[in-house]
Protein backbone atom coordinates (compact mmCIF):
# COMPACT_ATOMS: atom_id res chain seq x y z
CA UNK A 1 0.00 0.00 0.00
CA UNK A 2 0.99 3.66 -0.17
CA UNK A 3 0.70 4.32 3.55
CA UNK A 4 4.32 5.33 4.04
CA UNK A 5 4.20 7.68 1.06
CA UNK A 6 0.97 9.26 2.33
CA UNK A 7 2.44 9.86 5.76
CA UNK A 8 5.42 11.60 4.18
CA UNK A 9 3.08 14.23 2.76
CA UNK A 10 0.67 14.54 5.66
CA UNK A 11 0.71 17.02 8.54
CA UNK A 12 2.87 16.37 11.56
CA UNK A 13 5.81 17.58 13.53
CA UNK A 14 9.44 16.53 13.55
CA UNK A 15 12.21 18.14 15.51
CA UNK A 16 14.77 17.56 12.75
CA UNK A 17 12.94 17.12 9.46
CA UNK A 18 9.39 17.06 8.19
CA UNK A 19 7.63 15.49 5.22
CA UNK A 20 9.57 13.09 3.03
CA UNK A 21 12.89 13.54 4.78
CA UNK A 22 11.54 12.52 8.18
CA UNK A 23 10.18 9.17 7.11
CA UNK A 24 13.00 8.41 4.67
CA UNK A 25 15.57 8.70 7.44
CA UNK A 26 15.01 5.18 8.72
CA UNK A 27 16.85 3.98 11.82
CA UNK A 28 18.34 0.50 11.63
CA UNK A 29 18.44 -1.37 14.92
CA UNK A 30 20.76 -4.35 15.37
CA UNK A 31 20.63 -6.49 18.50
CA UNK A 32 24.05 -8.09 18.91
CA UNK A 33 25.51 -9.61 22.06
CA UNK A 34 29.04 -8.30 21.63
CA UNK A 35 28.27 -4.58 21.49
CA UNK A 36 28.17 -2.30 24.49
CA UNK A 37 25.56 0.02 25.91
CA UNK A 38 27.78 3.02 25.21
CA UNK A 39 27.24 2.63 21.46
CA UNK A 40 23.51 3.19 21.84
CA UNK A 41 24.11 6.16 24.11
CA UNK A 42 26.32 7.79 21.48
CA UNK A 43 23.52 7.35 18.93
CA UNK A 44 21.25 9.80 20.68
CA UNK A 45 20.78 9.18 24.39
CA UNK A 46 23.13 11.99 25.39
CA UNK A 47 20.16 13.83 26.95
CA UNK A 48 20.55 11.74 30.09
CA UNK A 49 23.48 10.59 32.16
CA UNK A 50 24.67 7.01 31.94
CA UNK A 51 23.37 6.20 35.43
CA UNK A 52 19.92 7.60 34.71
CA UNK A 53 19.63 5.54 31.53
CA UNK A 54 20.58 2.33 33.31
CA UNK A 55 18.07 2.91 36.11
CA UNK A 56 15.19 4.39 34.11
CA UNK A 57 12.31 2.40 32.65
CA UNK A 58 12.70 3.37 29.00
CA UNK A 59 10.43 0.71 27.54
CA UNK A 60 13.45 -0.67 25.68
CA UNK A 61 16.41 -2.90 26.59
CA UNK A 62 19.43 -1.04 25.20
CA UNK A 63 22.18 -3.42 26.37
CA UNK A 64 23.83 -4.99 23.33
CA UNK A 65 21.95 -2.81 20.85
CA UNK A 66 23.66 -0.86 18.06
CA UNK A 67 21.86 1.74 15.95
CA UNK A 68 22.57 3.61 12.75
CA UNK A 69 20.74 6.14 10.59
CA UNK A 70 20.25 5.58 6.88
CA UNK A 71 19.16 8.43 4.63
CA UNK A 72 18.33 7.26 1.10
CA UNK A 73 19.08 9.40 -1.98
CA UNK A 74 15.67 10.65 -3.11
CA UNK A 75 16.49 10.55 -6.79
CA UNK A 76 17.38 6.84 -6.63
CA UNK A 77 14.66 5.70 -4.21
CA UNK A 78 11.70 7.91 -4.97
CA UNK A 79 8.95 5.30 -4.58
CA UNK A 80 7.86 3.47 -1.40
CA UNK A 81 8.34 0.15 -3.18
CA UNK A 82 12.00 0.86 -3.95
CA UNK A 83 12.61 2.00 -0.38
CA UNK A 84 10.86 -1.04 1.07
CA UNK A 85 12.81 -3.45 -1.12
CA UNK A 86 16.14 -1.89 -0.20
CA UNK A 87 15.45 -1.96 3.53
CA UNK A 88 14.26 -5.54 3.35
CA UNK A 89 17.44 -6.63 1.58
CA UNK A 90 19.59 -4.68 4.03
CA UNK A 91 17.85 -6.15 7.07
CA UNK A 92 18.21 -9.68 5.71
CA UNK A 93 21.93 -9.21 5.10
CA UNK A 94 22.55 -7.73 8.55
CA UNK A 95 20.52 -10.47 10.24
CA UNK A 96 22.75 -13.08 8.58
CA UNK A 97 25.91 -11.63 10.18
CA UNK A 98 27.55 -13.73 12.92
CA UNK A 99 26.36 -12.78 16.42
CA UNK A 100 23.30 -10.79 15.32
CA UNK A 101 20.21 -12.02 17.15
CA UNK A 102 17.64 -9.54 15.84
CA UNK A 103 17.29 -6.66 13.42
CA UNK A 104 14.64 -4.09 12.60
CA UNK A 105 14.05 -0.54 11.42
CA UNK A 106 11.96 2.41 12.55
CA UNK A 107 11.64 5.97 11.29
CA UNK A 108 12.38 7.54 14.71
CA UNK A 109 14.37 5.89 17.48
CA UNK A 110 13.28 6.24 21.12
CA UNK A 111 14.87 9.24 22.88
CA UNK A 112 16.38 10.47 19.61
CA UNK A 113 14.74 13.87 19.91
CA UNK A 114 12.72 13.28 16.73
CA UNK A 115 8.96 13.69 16.94
CA UNK A 116 6.02 13.28 14.61
CA UNK A 117 2.50 13.69 15.91
CA UNK A 118 -0.86 13.44 14.20
CA UNK A 119 -4.57 13.57 14.91
CA UNK A 120 -6.42 10.32 15.35
CA UNK A 121 -10.04 9.29 15.61
CA UNK A 122 -11.59 6.26 17.28
CA UNK A 123 -14.84 4.49 16.50
CA UNK A 124 -16.76 6.46 19.12
CA UNK A 125 -14.75 9.70 18.89
CA UNK A 126 -14.49 10.98 15.28
CA UNK A 127 -12.37 13.88 14.08
CA UNK A 128 -13.88 17.01 15.58
CA UNK A 129 -12.54 20.54 15.63
CA UNK A 130 -11.68 21.68 19.14
CA UNK A 131 -11.66 18.13 20.51
CA UNK A 132 -8.61 16.76 18.75
CA UNK A 133 -6.90 13.58 19.90
CA UNK A 134 -3.17 13.50 19.25
CA UNK A 135 -0.64 10.69 19.21
CA UNK A 136 2.96 10.16 18.23
CA UNK A 137 3.23 8.16 14.98
CA UNK A 138 5.98 5.71 14.11
CA UNK A 139 6.55 3.38 11.16
CA UNK A 140 8.39 0.15 12.00
CA UNK A 141 9.37 -3.20 10.52
CA UNK A 142 8.29 -6.48 12.08
CA UNK A 143 11.63 -7.23 13.75
CA UNK A 144 12.10 -3.86 15.40
CA UNK A 145 10.35 -4.55 18.71
CA UNK A 146 12.28 -7.72 19.49
CA UNK A 147 15.57 -6.07 18.47
CA UNK A 148 15.07 -3.00 20.67
CA UNK A 149 13.50 -4.98 23.52
CA UNK A 150 10.05 -3.40 23.77
CA UNK A 151 7.64 -5.78 25.50
CA UNK A 152 4.35 -6.94 24.02
CA UNK A 153 1.61 -6.60 26.66
CA UNK A 154 -1.44 -7.83 24.77
CA UNK A 155 -2.29 -9.19 21.32
CA UNK A 156 0.48 -9.70 18.78
CA UNK A 157 3.27 -7.79 17.09
CA UNK A 158 3.52 -6.75 13.44
CA UNK A 159 4.82 -9.66 11.39
CA UNK A 160 5.25 -10.91 7.81
CA UNK A 161 1.51 -11.32 7.28
CA UNK A 162 1.04 -7.53 7.60
CA UNK A 163 2.24 -6.70 4.09
CA UNK A 164 0.91 -4.27 1.51
CA UNK A 165 -1.79 -6.74 0.44
CA UNK A 166 -3.18 -7.29 3.93
CA UNK A 167 -5.71 -5.18 5.87
CA UNK A 168 -4.01 -2.24 7.62
CA UNK A 169 -3.04 -2.84 11.23
CA UNK A 170 -1.55 -0.83 14.06
CA UNK A 171 0.19 -1.32 17.40
CA UNK A 172 -0.52 1.09 20.25
CA UNK A 173 1.31 1.77 23.50
CA UNK A 174 0.09 1.69 27.10
CA UNK A 175 -0.42 5.44 27.36
CA UNK A 176 -2.51 5.50 24.19
CA UNK A 177 -4.84 2.86 25.65
CA UNK A 178 -5.20 4.60 29.01
CA UNK A 179 -5.83 8.03 27.49
CA UNK A 180 -8.31 7.10 24.79
CA UNK A 181 -9.82 3.76 25.87
CA UNK A 182 -9.41 3.53 29.64
CA UNK A 183 -9.71 -0.06 30.83
CA UNK A 184 -11.46 -1.28 27.69
CA UNK A 185 -10.06 -4.16 25.63
CA UNK A 186 -8.65 -2.42 22.57
CA UNK A 187 -7.64 -5.46 20.50
CA UNK A 188 -9.70 -5.56 17.33
CA UNK A 189 -10.83 -1.95 17.64
CA UNK A 190 -10.23 0.42 14.73
CA UNK A 191 -8.66 3.87 14.63
CA UNK A 192 -8.10 6.48 11.93
CA UNK A 193 -5.13 8.77 11.34
CA UNK A 194 -5.86 12.15 9.82
CA UNK A 195 -3.03 11.71 7.29
CA UNK A 196 -4.93 8.77 5.78
CA UNK A 197 -8.59 9.46 6.71
CA UNK A 198 -10.02 6.82 4.37
CA UNK A 199 -8.16 3.99 6.11
CA UNK A 200 -9.18 2.32 9.34
CA UNK A 201 -6.36 0.53 11.14
CA UNK A 202 -7.20 -2.48 13.26
CA UNK A 203 -5.40 -2.63 16.60
CA UNK A 204 -3.56 -5.95 16.85
CA UNK A 205 -1.39 -5.39 19.91
CA UNK A 206 -0.45 -3.23 22.89
CA UNK A 207 3.22 -2.65 23.69
CA UNK A 208 5.10 -1.05 26.56
CA UNK A 209 5.62 2.71 26.56
CA UNK A 210 8.81 3.72 24.76
CA UNK A 211 7.90 7.23 23.53
CA UNK A 212 8.65 10.05 25.95
CA UNK A 213 8.37 13.81 25.88
CA UNK A 214 11.97 14.38 26.93
CA UNK A 215 11.32 17.97 27.99
CA UNK A 216 9.01 16.92 30.83
CA UNK A 217 9.92 13.21 31.12
CA UNK A 218 6.43 11.79 30.61
CA UNK A 219 5.19 8.99 28.39
CA UNK A 220 3.20 9.99 25.33
CA UNK A 221 0.49 8.10 23.47
CA UNK A 222 1.95 6.42 20.42
CA UNK A 223 1.01 4.17 17.53
CA UNK A 224 3.19 2.04 15.26
CA UNK A 225 2.25 1.42 11.65
CA UNK A 226 3.74 -1.40 9.59
CA UNK A 227 6.49 -0.41 7.13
Amino acid sequence: NNLTETLKKGPGTSKRRTGAGALMQQALVISQFAFSLMLLISAGLFVRSFVEIVNADLGIKPAGVVTMNLDLPRDQYASPELQRNLYQQLLERVEALPGVTGVGAINMLPLSGNRRSGKIATEDRPFESGKEQYTQIRVATSGYFAAIGTDLLNGRLIDARDNSQAPPVVLVNETFVRRYFGDADIIGRRIQVIDVPDTRFQVIGVIADAIKDEMVDVNEPGIYLSF
